[in-house]
């Protein structure tokens, strides 16, 4: 997987730090900062590896975008949380206050090796806000009946090698047609005339 960074078709982040990457030495005493080199829904993903990493009792800070930070600081509130902070034209880091940095994506290298490492994982890794989900949960007619179900049909990134990993808004509509399920759209950068479709 870390062949994502020498990928020239990628949007993958390759940032340099002055700081040494994380080896999986023992962290004890010790700071690491995380950062996303990926999507959000990425470092979401990986953001289940955290608890494992708390664990060796580091002091551990984490970069992220503005839409992710309140679901790390309500889930992690050991750990320190910035936003994104490197120069875009060098890629290099503009804090140094801690001892190593980890991609959020290669904590999985040291964290999920096996189906057994997967098993013995924290679940879920994520708390949320309980209030806030029933006072959604009450706009959602019928949902004590039926089952909810997020979708989305493409990421933000629409490079043409991607083209292939996306659905158009015509391709997911059968999925809809299911009339005993509550459908929620989380496709962020939807546009008027897919909404229009969908919800025919």
């Amino acid at each position: 997987h870390r062949a994502r960074f020498l990928d020239t078709n990628s949007t993958t982040l390759c940032r340099k730090f002055e700081r040494p990457e994380w080896d999986g030495e023992p962290l004890t005493g010790k700071s690491i900062l995380l950062w996303p080199d990926q999507g959000l829904g990425d470092a979401l993903r990986s953001g289940t590896i955290i608890p494992d990493l708390l664990e060796t009792g580091a002091r551990v800070l984490i970069e992220l975008p503005p839409k992710i930070r309140e679901a790390f600081a309500f889930s992690f509130p050991e750990i320190e949380i910035r936003p994104t902070a490197f120069d875009s034209a060098t890629m290099m880091a503009q804090t140094h206050d801690y001892d190593f940095h980890c991609s959020l994506t290669d904590l999985a290298k040291f964290y999920r090796r096996s189906h057994e490492d997967f098993e013995k994982a924290k679940f879920p890794a994520f708390t949320f806000d309980a209030k806030r989900a029933r006072e959604y949960l009450h706009r959602l007619n019928g949902y004590e009946e039926k089952p909810i179900v997020g979708i989305s049909w493409r990421s933000k990134n629409l490079a043409e090698y991607r083209a292939r990993y996306y659905l158009s808004a015509p391709e997911i509509s059968p999925i809809l047609e299911f009339d005993d399920v509550i459908y929620v759209n989380l496709q962020y950068l939807s546009i008027e005339r897919e909404r229009d479709y969908l919800a025919q």
